[in-house]
């Protein structure tokens, strides 16, 4: 959830899970919580320079998409996701 959502949402949403109660149990939660969150989000407002890696995007071999074919052929059953105009030869 630390990736979807802001981090001010995370804290609320941690703040209203933790309730306002007084028992121990209430208020050892919220120290977790606490705790917890200023772990979560130590250091996310120091900037830092992204840096682009060079990805090799994978490809595959002919006996590989041979072999899928020949398999997609034989299939008894139409392949989820494939438009039904879909043809193999």
């Amino acid at each position: 959830m630390d990736l979807l959502y802001d981090e001010a949402n995370i804290r609320h949403w941690c703040a209203d899970a933790a309730g306002k109660g007084s028992a121990l149990a209430d208020r050892a939660l919220r120290g977790y919580l606490g705790w917890h969150l200023r772990r979560l989000f130590a250091g996310s407002h120091d900037a830092s320079d992204a840096q682009v890696r060079p990805v090799v995007a994978p490809c595959a071999g002919d006996d590989a998409v041979s072999a899928t074919l020949a398999a997609l052929a034989r299939a008894e059953y139409p392949l989820a996701g494939v438009p039904c105009d879909f043809r193999l030869d």
